[in-house]
């Protein structure tokens, strides 16, 4: 199955990422970037990942791998991104 991710502006909605595993997107404040997470099954080891995408649909990339995560020690450290793009 195919999750797709769409951008509404100006009473449109513009298509900018077709995956398999698109979960908890989150737009940036300046409306130029879309972080998600893949949603995929714990066993492939990719559910922790985080992605960024240009509005524009452009520049897609991890931004936070499982490895970069899994460095963090401090289970309570949380994790703010600011100025994706």
């Amino acid at each position: 199955m195919q999750d797709s991710l769409y951008l509404w502006e100006g009473g449109l909605a513009r298509h900018i990422l077709t995956s398999p595993d698109i979960s908890s997107p989150i737009i940036s404040g300046n409306v130029e970037s879309v972080i998600f997470r893949p949603n995929l099954t714990p066993d492939a080891g990719r559910e922790q990942e985080v992605w960024v995408i240009r509005t524009d649909g452009t520049e897609l990339h991890w931004i936070l791998t499982l490895d970069d995560l899994a460095s963090l020690t401090d289970s309570s450290l949380t994790v703010l991104i600011d100025n994706l793009a």
